[in-house]
C-alpha cells in the first residue's frame, strides 16, 4: 500500500474556507466521468476531508462515509455510487483515503497558518527586545521562522545572557536539571548566550551538538548527509507537476536547509520526495522575486523641463511594498508575496490586488453556479428513480393479479 500523502498532524479545523481550483475541477475525468449523484456525494467528501486529522484524508469505513457523502445510514445507497465519488482517492498504509489535490492545498494552507503564527511570534519578539533596550539588556536574538518550526513553534523564546548570569555553577546545575523537560512546553533556559540550543523535544525533533560547531546546529555537510535522495526520481515527481528539472547544483544547495527543517519528523521516503519536490518550487520562486527588490541604483534625478508640459503622469509607485515580507498580510486574505507574484508591469500593488478580488468573486460565482447545476441534476435523478419504482411496483401488482385467474 501506498504510504500517506501527509503528515499526521495538519490539522485546519479552524478553517473554514478551503481553495477550489475552478479550471482544474473543470476539466477533471471527475466531473466529465461521473453521474450527478457521484458528483454531489464527492463534492461532500472533500469538504469533509478538509476539516478531518489529518487534513485531506477520510476514514474506509463505508458507514462513515456514507454520512459524510449525504446518504446517512442507508450505507446501501452509497456503495451504489461508491467507486464514481472515491475518483482520486488513494487508500493508504494507515487505512485511511487520501486525496492528492486535496493534500497539496492542505500543506500550502498550513504552511500559510505557520508563517502568520511565526509573524506573530517574531512581533512580540520584537516589543519585547525594545523594553529590553529601555531597561538597559542585551535583546533577544530572532530565529529564523525554519528555526522556529524546527524546536517545535514555541511560543515564548527565552534566552540567558551571559552578563546576566548570577552564577555560572549555579546555572549550569540549573540548565542540567531541565535536560530532560520535554512533554510539548521549551526548556526554562531554552538558549544560552547567542543562540545556542539546549537539549529540546518537541514532536520527535532534536538538534544535535558537536565539537566542531559551537552552536549546536548540523553543519551543511551533516545535514546534506541526513537523507540524500535519488536525482532521477526527483526529477520524475517535478515532470509529474511539468516543473523544470533539478540540477545537481541546485538540489546541492537545498538539501541542506531542507534536512534541517525535515529531520526527525517521521515522514516517509515519499513524503520526503514530495515535501522536497515542494521546498525546491518555494525556493525558485523566492529567487525570482529578489532580482526586483534589487534593482540597479537610479541616476540621479534631472531637473524637470518646465516648458513641456507632461501629457502622461509617471506610474505611481509604493517605495514600502519592494521591503515588505512576502508573509506579511497585503489586505483582502492575500499576502505580499502573492501581490508580488501577480502583478503586472506598469501596475501598482493596490490595482493588482484588486483585480485578484474581482478574480476570485468570479471563481466563487462559478462554483456555486456548478453546485447549483449538481443539485439541480441530482433532484431530476431521483424524481426519475421514484417514477421508475412506481412504474414497476405497479407492474407487479398487476402481474399478481393476472396470475390466480390464469391458474
Amino acid at each position: 500500500m501506498t504510504a500517506p500523502l501527509i503528515p499526521d498532524n495538519i490539522d485546519l479545523r479552524d478553517f473554514a474556507y478551503m481553495p477550489l481550483d475552478v479550471v482544474r475541477l473543470r476539466d477533471s475525468d471527475f466531473t466529465a466521468l461521473t453521474s450527478a449523484e457521484a458528483f454531489r456525494s464527492g463534492l461532500l467528501l472533500w469538504c469533509a476531508a478538509w476539516h478531518q486529522v489529518p487534513a485531506g484524508s477520510l476514514p474506509a469505513d463505508d458507514r462513515v462515509l456514507s454520512n459524510l457523502a449525504g446518504f446517512g445510514r442507508v450505507v446501501k445507497e452509497w456503495l451504489n455510487i461508491k467507486d464514481e465519488a472515491l475518483h482520486g482517492w488513494v487508500l493508504c498504509e494507515d487505512g485511511r483515503y487520501y486525496h492528492p489535490v486535496i493534500c497539496e492545498k492542505a500543506q500550502e494552507s498550513w504552511a500559510g497558518k505557520q508563517r502568520h503564527h511565526y509573524a506573530k511570534f517574531a512581533d512580540r519578539l520584537r516589543k519585547a527586545n525594545k523594553k529590553l533596550e529601555e531597561s538597559g539588556l542585551p535583546p533577544v536574538e530572532i530565529p529564523t521562522i525554519e528555526l522556529w518550526i524546527a524546536v517545535g513553534s514555541p511560543a515564548e523564546w527565552q534566552t540567558i545572557s551571559e552578563d546576566s548570569k548570577p552564577n555560572s555553577k549555579e546555572s549550569g546545575n540549573h540548565s542540567t536539571g531541565n535536560k530532560n523537560n520535554s512533554g510539548g512546553n521549551p526548556a526554562e533556559n531554552a538558549l544560552k548566550g547567542k543562540g545556542e540550543v539546549r537539549d529540546r523535544d518537541r514532536d520527535n525533533i532534536s538538534l544535535e551538538k558537536n565539537k566542531k560547531n559551537p552552536d549546536g546546529f548540523l553543519t551543511a555537510e551533516q545535514a546534506s548527509a541526513l537523507w540524500i535522495p535519488n536525482l532521477e526520481h526527483l526529477n520524475s515527481l517535478m515532470a509529474e507537476k511539468d516543473y523544470p528539472p533539478v540540477s545537481q547544483t541546485e538540489l546541492a544547495d537545498q538539501l541542506a536547509d531542507f534536512n534541517r527543517n525535515n529531520h526527525g519528523k517521521g515522514h516517509t521516503e515519499n513524503q520526503l520526495y514530495l515535501h522536497l519536490r515542494v521546498w525546491i518550487v518555494n525556493a525558485r520562486r523566492k529567487a525570482q522575486v529578489q532580482p526586483a527588490a534589487q534593482k540597479p541604483a537610479k541616476p540621479a534625478k534631472q531637473q524637470p523641463d518646465h516648458s513641456q508640459r507632461q501629457t502622461e503622469s509617471p506610474v505611481p509607485k509604493n517605495p514600502s511594498f519592494e521591503d515588505r515580507p512576502d508573509w506579511e498580510p497585503f489586505g483582502c486574505g492575500y499576502t505580499v508575496g502573492q501581490v508580488r507574484e501577480n502583478i503586472q508591469e506598469g501596475e501598482t500593488p493596490e490595482k493588482c490586488l484588486a483585480r485578484l478580488i474581482h478574480g476570485k468573486v468570479a471563481n466563487d460565482t462559478m462554483a456555486k453556479q456548478l453546485e447549483r447545476e449538481a443539485e439541480q441534476a441530482a433532484q431530476l435523478e431521483a424524481q426519475q428513480r421514484a417514477v421508475q419504482a412506481e412504474a414497476d411496483l405497479l407492474a407487479k401488482q398487476q402481474q399478481r393479479q393476472r396470475t390466480p385467474g390464469a391458474a
